[in-house]
């Protein structure tokens, strides 16, 4: 089965690249774009057991220094952006290296850099390195997933993929009796697979399934954090539907599904059980959630909003991006 579905998508690919081939006119080269030096400051302050868990943790750093440069290429009939924003402090070892130096793939993979390309001709699009994937409110999140994909929108067919890795494994090492070294909580690997197929005529509706799959690799660290920090998987299936009508009424309606293993350690759930095999197999500790949200917004000619109203009716559907 798993071949039958690679072979389609590289039929798909192959019919879409001929037929861009044959309908557009190449472009002369160029380059554009920008660059530029950022400053960011973040913190979060918590009272372990009180304002928050204790196994919640900052996102960033407090203090970043960021570059950017940002170029765009065009060669032929091929567009291509770059994104390339990257900063200094070594802050994603697998274990610390002294001196502080990261090794080539621990700056590319630092969940604190993006290096991402987006080469497009027509309706074929190719996503290799950092990628911000956004399909839907209920699937995926906001956080940078380093790895490669695809999206195709032949006519009104709109088809997308993507694998990468959204965290990176980092063992727990435990504080030394000198402060102020806290030590290093650790993490485990999170591996995911997105997609999205569905309809789409813009300006008008969009009609299609987003799902999400994440999973924490078990093995990627040789000293694993410690409870209650544990290896997850979350499974997430949407649907949704999109609608513009000609006097500026914009409706959205999304139907959503979970499937969320707080530990995987935990023993395998006895039958009958709640899953979504193949993709999740149900231990212990996993949880089934159902959400809803609507829409309805409306627009002036300017295209300014009028008024907007959004209701959601939701359990805890735990986004995949967001364990």
């Amino acid at each position: 089965m798993k071949y039958s579905i690679k072979i389609l998508i590289f039929l798909l690919f192959f019919l879409v690249l001929r037929s861009n081939a044959q309908d557009q006119k190449p472009r002369p080269f160029s380059i554009t774009g920008d660059l530029g030096i950022w400053y960011e400051g973040y913190g979060l302050n918590k009272v372990p057991g009180v304002a928050s868990p204790d196994f919640y943790q900052p996102r960033r750093p407090w203090n970043l220094l960021r570059f950017s440069f940002n170029p765009l290429v065009n060669i032929g009939k091929w567009s291509i952006p770059f994104n390339f924003n990257f900063s200094t402090p070594p802050n994603n070892f697998v274990t610390p290296v002294p001196g502080g130096k990261q090794s080539f793939w621990q700056v590319l993979t630092n969940p604190a850099n993006a290096f991402g390309i987006r080469p497009k001709m027509g309706s074929i699009e190719i996503l290799l390195g950092t990628q911000y994937l956004k399909y839907s409110d209920l699937s995926t999140g906001d956080l940078g997933i380093f790895g490669y994909g695809i999206n195709l929108s032949p006519g009104k067919f709109r088809f997308s993929l993507f694998n990468g890795i959204s965290q990176n494994p980092i063992n727990y090492m435990a504080p030394t009796l000198l402060p102020p070294d806290p030590g290093i909580t650790g993490a485990y690997q999170r591996n995911l697979w997105i997609g999205q197929i569905g309809l789409e005529q813009q300006g008008k509706y969009f009609v299609g399934f987003n799902f999400v799959h994440s999973s924490d690799l078990v093995q990627s660290v040789t000293s694993p954090p410690l409870t209650p920090i544990e290896p997850q998987e979350n499974m997430v299936v949407s649907f949704l539907a999109t609608v513009t009508s000609g006097k500026g009424w914009n409706y959205h309606v999304e139907l959503g599904q979970s499937f969320h293993t707080r530990n995987l350690n935990n023993t395998i759930a006895p039958p009958p059980v709640m899953d979504l095999k193949p993709f999740i197999t149900a231990h212990l500790s996993t949880d089934k959630d159902n959400a809803v949200m609507l829409g309805l917004a409306k627009k002036g000619k300017t295209g300014k909003l009028v008024s907007n109203l959004i209701i959601s009716v939701q359990g805890i559907l735990h986004q995949a991006f967001n364990l």
